[in-house]
């Protein structure tokens, strides 16, 4: 059943998503079986490199099952990254370990992220929302006064044991087994 009372109201702002969005959170450690960072430049055609090495790395991770999700979470946080921040770079990197994924855009700009307020027919906007109803968490850390991290965090279940990606990707710095089992 419906309460009427609980509806959105135009313009306001969800609470859960604004407190998150409002509060810098440093993002969980995990003990990494596997990492890919990647250096994008800061235009939204790197939006679907980025979607695309997402899906390598977890077919190689043998946790394809994640890919769909993984892709949207990537998709909003690159997008935001390259649409309100100020740099020319974005540092993207993705890490696998205790059956969680860590997603995570570093950005040059010290601007929280800013939720969209609720209710509101625009075309773009609400992809925080959405990042906060799929993930387990998600958060953003400053990195200095003009840099950021949005992170969010997804629960998966893979297989054993990870392998690098052997394809050539555009920037890599890093993929496949990474610190101590």
């Amino acid at each position: 059943m419906i309460d009427a009372g609980s509806a959105p109201v135009a313009g306001a702002v969800n609470p859960i998503v604004l407190t998150v969005a409002a509060t810098p959170r440093r993002q969980p450690r995990l003990s990494a079986r596997g990492q890919l960072v990647l250096d994008l430049e800061s235009d939204t055609r790197w939006v679907r490199t980025a979607r695309s090495e997402t899906a390598h790395v977890l077919v190689a991770w043998k946790i394809p099952r994640a890919i769909d999700e993984a892709q949207l979470i990537v998709s909003e946080l690159v997008t935001n990254a390259v649409v309100h921040a100020n740099g020319k770079r974005i540092e993207w990197v993705i890490t696998y370990g205790e059956s969680r994924l860590l997603i995570e855009v570093r950005d040059d700009s010290g601007h929280p992220p800013a939720p969209a307020p609720d209710g509101v027919l625009e075309e773009g906007g609400r992809g925080l929302l959405m990042v906060h109803t799929i993930t387990a968490d998600w958060g953003w850390w400053p990195l200095g006064e003009q840099s950021k991290s949005t992170w969010a965090v997804l629960s998966v279940r893979g297989g054993e044991p990870c392998e690098p990606v052997q394809e050539h990707a555009p920037r890599r710095r890093a993929v496949g087994k990474v610190g101590s089992e």
